[in-house]
Order: structure tokens, then sequence, then C-alpha cells
């Protein structure tokens, strides 16, 4: 398993430091390898964290806020391992209680489904596309 140090997460991510500080200090993003412990530690993230990171980037440049960002990343952790995962958010304003995501498959036959968009604007981000990319750019694997 890969290390990756802070500013490796910026330059993976395109996260700025003041975000990744901030979304550590607030438990939004947690340092799977090794948080820190006191002055002169450094936190140490896994691929697992540079994702969730690529992902928050993406969230909040849509002005989701910090809180649904830790739902989001919370919930689409235990899911994204499935193959093709896509992550479907209806809005404005994006709300955690129609956030939807699961493979590419389903998500096809969600759109078919009148109900799920009812005239509003949706992000989709195909996570899958996502963890290829930061695999290419890092030489890591999921």
């Amino acid at each position: 398993m890969k290390r990756y140090r802070f500013r490796d997460v910026l330059t993976h991510t395109g996260a700025t430091r003041s975000q990744l500080i901030y979304w550590t200090a607030e438990g939004v993003i947690q340092p799977r390898i090794a948080e820190t412990t006191g002055t002169g530690h450094h936190r140490v993230f896994s691929f697992q964290n540079l994702v969730d990171v690529r992902l928050a980037v993406i969230l909040s440049g849509y002005g989701v806020t910090s809180q649904t960002i830790e739902w989001i990343v919370r919930s689409v952790r235990q899911d994204s391992r499935r193959a093709n995962p896509i992550l479907c958010i209806p809005g404005p304003p994006p709300d955690p209680n129609t956030i939807w995501h699961g493979t590419e498959r389903e998500f096809i036959a969600e759109v078919r489904n009148p109900n799920m968009l009812k005239g509003s604007a949706m992000l989709v981000i195909r996570l899958g596309r996502m963890i290829a990319d930061l695999e290419h750019a890092t030489g890591d694997q999921w």
C-alpha cells in the first residue's frame, strides 16, 4: 500500500491546502494510515483517501456543503468497489435524501424512470472513471 503525504494528496486530487486542512480538521476526510499526533508529525494518507478527497473537491465545486460531502464520501466508500460505480445528485440544492449511487447499469435503468429527474438538473459522477484516473496518475491500485 502506497503512502501519500499532504502535498501528494493536493497534487493528485486538485484540493487546495485550506480545503484539505479544513476537511481533515472537521473529520470529513480521515487519514487512513496515520493521523497527526502532535507537533512535527505528519498525516499519511492512503489511496482510498485520494478517492475521498477527489470526490470532495468535485462536490465542493458544485456548492455541496461539507456536512453533505462527509455523508456522501462515507456512503460511497462502502459501495465504491462495485463495477462501474456512479453517483447521481439531483439538484439544486443537493439533498442527502435524494442522492443515489449504484452501478452504471442500475443508473441507466433509474434514468428511464420519469420520477427520477422531476425537471431538476443533475450532477452525475462516474466514480469508476475517477478512480481509474487516480490509479493512472499515481501508479497505485484500488
